[in-house]
C-alpha cells in the first residue's frame, strides 16, 4: 500500500482511481487469506479433537501405560 501511494503521486488525475483499485485488490486478497487461515485453524482443531487422547497416560512400574483418572 505504501509503494502504491508513491506511484499514485506521479499519476496526476488518475491517482484516486488507481488508489481505489489498489485498496480493493488489497482487501480482496486479505479476505481470502483470512478465510484460508480460518479453515486451517478449524481443521487443526478438528484433528486435535478427533485424534488426540482425552486423558493423560502414565507408566506403571512395569513400563505399561495406564490411564490417569
Amino acid at each position: 500500500m505504501g509503494a502504491a501511494g508513491i506511484v499514485a503521486q506521479g499519476l496526476g488525475d488518475g491517482a484516486p482511481a488507481y488508489m481505489s483499485a489498489v485498496n480493493e485488490a488489497f482487501l480482496s486478497g486479505m479476505s481470502v487469506a483470512c478465510l484460508v487461515a480460518a479453515v486451517v485453524a478449524l481443521s487443526g482443531a478438528g484433528f486435535a479433537a478427533r485424534f488426540l487422547p482425552a486423558r493423560a497416560q502414565a507408566e506403571d512400574d512395569a513400563g505399561v501405560l495406564t490411564s490417569v483418572a
